[in-house]
């Protein structure tokens, strides 16, 4: 993978996350997902051992993040849960 790029799954909403974290926060955006029943994938992040790209999907190397279909990232698991 080029230090550019970042997975994601076309056409799909990409959730950064770890799903097994019991940060709030990211429980906040799975549950919100959950409740609209949209599907989603989740791309692991550990967060002891960041994948170098992961700063290409959020700068302040928090989790979650969520690409959206259109390439629209957003960073914030209330915005994530609100959209």
């Amino acid at each position: 993978m080029s230090a550019t790029t970042f997975p994601f799954k076309e056409n799909a909403y990409t959730l950064y996350a770890n799903a097994q974290c019991l940060c709030p926060h990211v429980q906040r955006a799975i549950r919100a997902f959950k409740a609209a029943k949209v599907p989603y994938v989740v791309e692991e992040i550990d967060m002891q051992n960041k994948p170098e790209w992961y700063h290409l999907v959020n700068p302040q190397l928090k989790i979650p993040a969520l690409r959206t279909p259109d390439g629209t990232i957003l960073i914030e698991s209330l915005v994530i849960a609100e959209f």
